[in-house]
């Protein structure tokens, strides 16, 4: 145990050194024109963001900020023009954010989440891919503070809830309760259609 414990200690430094090679490799995968080599890259997104934390990206050498935005990014564009498995392997991927408590602390990290937030609840909403709604539903679910949903608490709790309701009434739709959301999803979707249109 003692020898495995040393060897773990020596591989570290190379694996720091490999962290921002891995993050433009899983960026390059989640961005390609196949849909199984997308779905593989944004899970490989998912697993670096549940990595990720400032002291790791000051080891790695890496800029923790721009490393961040350009992997929500990512992740924004996989649940907006992917194909169903590559949207909820993105939707897992957000999920792995969503709960890295160090990332949520940071500032810089708020507007990311705001924007993926958005997106998610969106697809728990419209998406016809029940297993996409779900995972959707379960990354919206995995914020671990109110304060995190900024002004979209209410619209999450309304569709989530007009998802089961449709459920329920055996429709599979969002049902009544989607279509009384106040309306900020939309309004807010407005200042980037290229996500709002593509995520509808």
């Amino acid at each position: 145990q003692q020898q495995q414990q040393q060897q773990q200690k020596c591989l570290l430094p190379h694996l720091l050194h490999q962290l921002g090679r891995m993050c433009e490799a899983a960026e390059a995968a989640a961005h390609g024109d196949a849909d199984k080599v997308r779905a593989n890259g944004v899970r490989a997104v998912g697993g670096l963001l549940g990595l990720l934390d400032p002291s790791t990206a000051l080891l790695a050498g890496l800029d923790l900020d721009r490393r961040l935005e350009s992997l929500a990014t990512c992740l924004q564009s996989c649940v907006t023009t992917g194909n169903a498995k590559v949207q909820w392997m993105a939707c897992t991927a957000a999920h792995a954010l969503f709960t890295n408590a160090l990332l949520q602390a940071l500032p810089q990290a708020r507007a990311p989440t705001t924007s993926l937030l958005l997106l998610l609840i969106m697809l728990v909403r419209d998406s016809a891919n029940f297993k996409v709604r779900t995972y959707a539903a379960a990354a919206v679910a995995a914020l671990p503070q109110r304060a995190l949903f900024g002004g979209m608490l209410t619209d999450a709790l309304l569709v989530v809830c007009g998802a089961l309701e449709g459920l329920q009434s055996g429709s599979g739709s969002s049902g009544g309760g989607g279509n009384a959301v106040s309306g900020s999803v939309v309004n807010t979707s407005a200042g980037g259609d290229a996500d709002g249109g593509a995520a509808r």
